[in-house]
């Protein structure tokens, strides 16, 4: 039951409604109240990952001959493609018993992917330059020093053009690095780009 749940909850809100309902909707709306008993909220992606497989599975097999005959799904290799296989089939009719459910779902790994994908670093920030772009210099705890880009509007940024001094601020901040071209050599640059800051004291 391997199915990355971004890959899942793609398929799901791209079922079709039209399909006749059988046993896998028995499976569905079981494996609905099964996830919805657990403490799913209080887990990391990984963890729900893992507890929505368990669900399907434990669902399942009270009916695995029926399915095994229908959907050709071998439940003694369930770690492997019969898995991924029933995770899809099981997962597409959960829609329709689980609509809001699977919607927070969603939400939740949008936002912990985003979290993943961002780089951070803590510091305190000793140099501003304001040509060719707003560049804050920050020290981090290991005394490294990076350069990052002020271009757009972010969380946190509110608090930075409030504040009349920058130079000495501690800081934690998020951010992704990009490549611009410049356009003297025609050679991509990458740059660290802020996205978020948080005032530290």
């Amino acid at each position: 039951m391997k199915t990355p749940l971004f890959i899942f909850l793609f398929l799901v809100f791209n079922y079709a409604f039209s399909q006749n309902s059988d046993i896998l909707d028995t499976v569905a709306e079981e494996s609905c109240s099964c996830l919805d008993q657990s403490e799913w909220k209080d887990l990391s992606l990984g963890e729900i990952e893992m507890t929505l497989g368990l669900c399907i599975i434990e669902k399942a097999l009270p009916y695995k001959t029926e399915i095994s005959e229908q959907y050709d799904i071998d439940f003694v290799e369930l770690d492997g493609a019969a898995g991924e296989k029933l995770g899809e089939l099981v997962g597409m009719r959960m829609m329709n018993y689980c609509p809001d459910l699977l919607i927070q779902l969603g939400e939740m790994m949008t936002n912990e992917y985003q979290a993943e994908e961002n780089l951070s670093v803590s510091g305190t920030i000793t140099k501003e330059e304001k040509s060719p772009f707003l560049t804050l210099t920050v020290v981090d705890e290991t005394q490294s020093e990076q350069k990052f880009i002020w271009l757009t509007d972010f969380p946190g940024s509110g608090d930075l053009l409030e504040t009349e001094k920058l130079k000495g601020l501690k800081v934690y901040m998020e951010y992704e690095v990009i490549n611009i071209i410049d356009p003297k050599t025609k050679i991509y640059q990458p740059i660290n780009l802020i996205l978020y800051v948080e005032l530290r004291d």
